[in-house]
């Protein structure tokens, strides 16, 4: 079980989820990351690399109080999206995990890219 200062956190938003990885999958892709010990986690995805959490939401797509691993499904073969995991400790999210780049392909192929936290 892993402990930390929960005041810290609300402080300090660079708390964030730093090993988000992808795997690729027939319409899908399945999101894994280190459990930090927040109190739930939540999972947004875009077409466009470097997107708002208002893109994802006004786009729908957002999963919220999520483990790992998840798969994001209904995804299209063939186009690229790219995912981000938040955290919540006392009702405060931390900032945006790296960006998984995830393209989904029905050939059973497993791409992962992982980009830094900017």
């Amino acid at each position: 079980m892993a402990f930390f200062d929960a005041a810290a956190i609300q402080v300090d938003q660079q708390a964030a989820i730093a090993d988000a990885a992808g795997a690729d999958g027939d319409s899908q892709c399945t999101l894994s990351w280190t459990d930090l010990g927040y109190d739930r986690y939540d999972v947004y995805w875009h077409t466009s690399s470097g997107f708002t959490q208002t893109q994802a939401l006004t786009a729908g797509n957002v999963a919220q109080d999520k483990t790992s691993p998840y798969a994001i499904t209904g995804l299209t073969n063939g186009n690229t999206y790219y995912a981000i995991i938040t955290g919540f400790v006392d009702g405060v999210e931390t900032a945006f995990s790296n960006e998984v780049t995830m393209n989904p392909s029905g050939s059973g192929e497993m791409n992962v890219l992982l980009l830094g936290v900017g």
